[in-house]
């Protein structure tokens, strides 16, 4: 159950971190 905790927020912020880049790559 801790695993699942702590891998949840890591998926979530590497998903957030792709679209950010995503946003950046767009802008340039």
């Amino acid at each position: 159950m801790a695993k699942v905790l702590i891998f949840n927020p890591i998926r979530y912020l590497m998903r957030f971190n792709t679209m950010k880049i995503g946003w950046q790559q767009h802008g340039n």
